[in-house]
């Protein structure tokens, strides 16, 4: 997305765009969701709702968006392509990501795929319909915090912080529905449909043997090369199995 909007027209009227982004929240004790923040995919900063655009490179010189610098809000102009991910600067959508509709204005910078802007406000949010974890129909934004192979999760004062993932009743810890979403995340939140590029997360039970499966196969091949390499110095000497070592290492980059 960067190379393709870092130019075009500017102005200052209140437009429409899509993007990308990440969902977390906090959740207290009882299994309320307490607090939800946002970020991009690519990107570890936190935002809220609404927000205004504060350049990286150089946050104490100019507001975004800068002509001749990447700095602003992104969006796209057609949702379809935030599904699909073709765009320049695409990374990879992990299970907590969503597909909001936001408006842009102040500072805009328009091009002919998108916009850059001074600020940002998420509309409305498209997430996954089906769980995560089993693949059955989520029942709304969750939490999991007893796998191994799930998210990390933080403890911080009273309240347990993660990712918001579409997860259904029995396979999540903490548990937002639907018809909750809307007041608890601050806008309306949509099922759809899962996206091509993610995988369903595996069970408890399956993931703790594919760990066992490949964990027994590391430590054979492991064993296996100790083996070879005792042999040939059993059956070479020492010194011819260490120079032909020595041979295989100078080849390697």
């Amino acid at each position: 997305m960067p190379d393709e909007l870092g130019g075009g027209a500017w102005g200052e009227e209140m437009l429409e765009g899509w993007r990308h982004l990440e969902m977390y929240g906090a959740w207290s004790r009882d299994g309320e969701l307490a607090e939800v923040w946002f970020q991009s995919l690519n990107q570890p900063d936190k935002w809220g709702r609404e927000g205004r655009a504060t350049c990286r490179r150089e946050p104490f010189r100019h507001l975004p968006p800068e002509e001749g610098c990447r700095c602003g809000w992104y969006a796209l102009k057609d949702p379809d392509r935030i599904r699909r991910g073709d765009y320049d600067g695409y990374g990879y959508r992990r299970r907590n990501a969503a597909l909001a509709r936001v408006r842009l204005w102040g500072n805009v910078a328009e091009a002919r795929w998108g916009y850059r802007a001074e600020w940002q406000r998420i509309e409305d949010l498209e997430v996954e319909a089906t769980c995560v974890r089993c693949g059955g129909d989520a029942c709304g934004l969750g939490i999991v915090v007893n796998s191994d192979f799930g998210f990390i999760y933080t403890v911080k004062g009273e309240n347990i912080t993660g990712p918001l993932q579409p997860l259904c009743e029995d396979c999540a810890d903490a548990l937002c529905r639907w018809e909750e979403t809307e007041a608890a995340v601050g806008v309306p939140v949509r099922p759809g449909a899962p996206y091509a590029d993610t995988e369903q997360v595996q069970n408890d039970e399956e993931a703790s043997g594919l760990a066992q499966r490949k964990g027994a196969a590391r430590s054979l091949v492991v064993w296996l090369s100790v083996g070879v390499t005792w042999a040939a110095v059993y059956l070479i000497g020492r010194e011819a199995a260490a120079a032909i070592v020595d041979a295989i290492a100078g080849l390697m980059p």
